[in-house]
């Protein structure tokens, strides 16, 4: 049977404009349903200065090529959101080999830093946690502050929606979160390999499903529409968490900065802790 590949209107290879009508247009159905959509602009000049000042993170992801900038820029946008104070307790979830949790603790940024990911030993371990971000079976009010890096994409079956009802949980009265970026698309799809063992892999049953057309081994992915996205997430979104669904209008603007680099966190999504 031959394995369809859906073709996304998405092209980095086009000007930088193009995509950003396509971005724009998701951007205004998802305040159309109802989505509690911030658009803003990213300061460049400051996002230059961080770069320096984090320079362990700038040379951490230099050599992903033609997403170094955009790595990078993640773990900018968390930083300036979650506005972190000295005596914070940190959690970056889905963690796996990052540095950012160790350079906020050493920068003496945050008083205390945890790093949980699915692939560490089970329960915690120092300051590793080995746990599904959807069911982290930590104790209420653990954390102040949690960031996830291109990760929330690859959350197979309800662990998206269950970590949401997570935070609601771990996080400190006040406490915050931030989840960059949110991938989105017109068409709301799981991407899959052929080399991975598909019996073993949780597709979402609305969802179409794809191949990836590639040399990466990655079992799953989900692009949301404006229309799923509201379902899954802001729907499901607990009563004490008030969110932000950030669109970054200005990346095209980056994109001119940082030639030759694909720039595409458009969404992020920002929650605070109530009660």
């Amino acid at each position: 049977m031959t394995k369809k590949i859906y073709q996304s209107e998405v092209d980095f290879s086009k000007n930088p404009l193009e995509n950003y009508s396509y971005f724009t247009s998701m951007a205004d159905e998802l305040e159309a349903r109802g989505a509690n959509v911030v658009v803003e602009n990213i300061d460049i000049d400051d996002f230059k200065c961080w770069l320096s000042m984090f320079s362990n993170i700038d040379n951490q992801y230099r050599g992903c090529g033609d997403v170094y900038i955009e790595k990078c820029l993640e773990h900018y946008l968390s930083y300036k959101l979650l506005d972190f104070l000295p005596t914070d307790v940190f959690m970056d979830v889905a963690a796996s080999g990052s540095q950012y949790a160790n350079e906020l603790y050493y920068a003496k940024k945050v008083k205390q830093t945890y790093l949980l990911d699915l692939a560490y030993a089970e329960g915690i371990n120092g300051i590793k946690i080995g746990a599904n971000a959807g069911d982290m079976r930590l104790p209420k009010n653990f954390v102040d502050k949690m960031s996830m890096h291109c990760a929330y994409e690859c959350f197979e079956g309800n662990a998206d929606i269950g970590f949401l009802k997570e935070a609601s949980t771990v996080l400190n009265k006040n406490g915050k979160f931030v989840i960059t970026p949110l991938y989105l698309d017109k068409t709301y799809y799981n991407c899959t390999s052929e080399k991975c063992d598909q019996s073993e892999i949780q597709f979402d049953s609305k969802a179409l499903k794809v191949w990836r057309d590639d040399e990466y081994s990655v079992p799953f992915s989900r692009h949301y529409s404006p229309e799923s996205l509201c379902q899954r997430v802001i729907h499901n979104m607990p009563s004490n968490i008030q969110y932000k669904l950030y669109f970054f209008e200005n990346l095209p603007e980056l994109m001119r900065e940082f030639v030759g680099q694909r720039i595409y966190c458009y969404f992020l999504l920002y929650g605070e802790k109530n009660d």
